[in-house]
């Protein structure tokens, strides 16, 4: 399939991410076989830019939402923690 997206003119950029995408998430033998391998293949660089940058950009769009979350994540907690700690230190001695 490089091959055929080399002969169409996709640039070696975009290849080498698509190498690059195939190390860090392997295809395990069992499913191997879920894999359709396509009849006909689509013509035109364009498309193939196109399907190629929406795959590969969804991917660090999934990356960065995760790393988004987990800051977010932190940064709550803290100040719950804090809001939670201010409430305390405000109760009334005769509370404890």
């Amino acid at each position: 399939m490089l091959d055929f997206l080399r002969q169409e003119g996709i640039g070696e950029d975009l290849i080498a991410r698509i190498e690059q995408f195939r190390k860090d998430y392997p295809v395990a033998e069992g499913d191997r076989a879920r894999i359709p391998a396509p009849k006909l293949r689509y013509f035109g660089s364009e498309i193939w830019r196109l399907a190629l940058t929406a795959i590969l950009s969804g991917q660090m769009i999934t990356s960065v939402r995760e790393l988004m979350m987990s800051r977010l994540e932190i940064k709550t907690s803290l100040a719950v923690e804090a809001a939670v700690m201010m409430r305390i230190m405000n109760l009334p001695a005769t509370f404890f």
